[in-house]
């Protein structure tokens, strides 16, 4: 919590439980990508009844985000309190696992790469294109579809909408891992500011470009004064 503490991160709702250890999580890097092994521990702990204590944060949220890294049953139950409530919701899809129709339904921006888009879908992607995944992730109920693809940036696709291209930023690149995480949040914060899905993406791919020129998870991750300063806003 001290890391949290020193990066202005509110720390009141975090649950201690002597039930597991903390969560971790081994990388090993190599030249082009990265491994992630994750032991959940405590993560696996998180209950919908920990969330509902938190409700009245998800009330005044701008936009609630999520990630897979605790029981499903606890998302849904994310999902269903923001939707309550009218909140956007926006699900970053990791670790990569088949999700139910009554989550996704709830989801207005959904952020899987290829590996969790082919989980999502049962599609094999060099079988056939990105774009077919991702309508068929669309026909499910979901709102729009970013997909990250690495160096090669990222698309996006709204339902009756048609295929956007994101190019990824030309950057020295030190370590890849947690480009992802900056990924989502720089989009949940453009979102949350009011700007349309294409700035939010623009904005989520400067975040995560930034992230990758410095190694590790979380000291990678860029402040706004360094992507104001490095993009020159």
């Amino acid at each position: 919590m001290t890391a949290m503490a020193d990066n202005g991160v509110n720390s009141d709702y975090i649950k201690i439980t002597e039930q597991a250890s903390t969560g971790t999580a081994s990388i090993t890097l190599t030249p082009d990508e990265n491994n992630i092994v994750v032991v959940p521990g405590a993560n696996a702990k998180l209950a919908a009844s920990d969330v509902k204590q938190a409700e009245t944060l998800i009330q005044a949220a701008d936009a609630v985000l999520l990630q897979l890294e605790i029981p499903l049953e606890t998302v849904e139950y994310a999902a269903e309190l923001a939707h309550r409530y009218g909140k956007l919701v926006i699900l970053n899809p990791a670790p990569a696992r088949p999700l139910p129709e009554s989550l996704l339904k709830r989801v207005h921006v959904i952020t899987p790469n290829r590996t969790e888009l082919e989980a999502l879908t049962g599609s094999a992607l060099d079988e056939q294109p990105l774009e077919e995944a991702i309508d068929k992730l669309l026909d499910s109920g979901v709102g729009c579809v970013v997909t990250t693809l690495g160096a090669e940036g990222a698309i996006w696709k709204r339902k009756d909408g048609s295929l956007q291209r994101q190019p990824a930023h030309r950057m020295e690149v030190v370590d890849t891992t947690g480009a992802g995480d900056a990924f989502n949040a720089g989009l949940a914060y453009d979102i949350s500011a009011g700007c349309g899905i294409g700035d939010a993406v623009a904005f989520a791919a400067k975040v995560s470009g930034l992230a990758v020129t410095k190694f590790g998870a979380q000291d990678g991750m860029p402040m706004m004064t360094e992507v104001k300063a490095y993009f020159q806003e």
